[in-house]
């Protein structure tokens, strides 16, 4: 199955939960917390991450395990495109970027 085109995947990932397909996350929040934190709040950080992910760590000064990197090598993008922005537009974060609402 090719995950990139199929938007019926499910992402799993982190922490030590028996279904997260085996990977263990280097620390509780750790460093793909704060990746996926950037990507869902920029989607021009996302684009990067997608594409060349030691990169866009690298750009936040974020260091990756050699789990981190193969587990974002194993991703389900296609699942989490067909959603992202919905999502985005959910949480409505523009007015959370444009300041405090109070």
């Amino acid at each position: 199955m090719d995950r990139d085109n199929d938007s019926s995947a499910s992402f799993t990932g982190g922490g030590d939960s028996p279904d997260n397909g085996g990977y263990q996350s280097s620390a509780a929040g750790g460093p793909l917390l704060r990746l996926a934190q950037e990507a869902l709040l920029d989607p021009d950080f996302y684009t990067r991450l997608r594409e060349d992910p030691q990169a866009a760590a690298d750009s936040l000064g974020v260091t990756l395990s050699d789990s981190d990197a193969a587990y974002l090598s194993d991703v389900h993008w296609a699942a989490i495109d067909a959603h992202i922005q919905e999502m985005r537009d959910a949480l409505h974060l523009g007015v959370m970027r444009a300041g405090p609402l109070w």
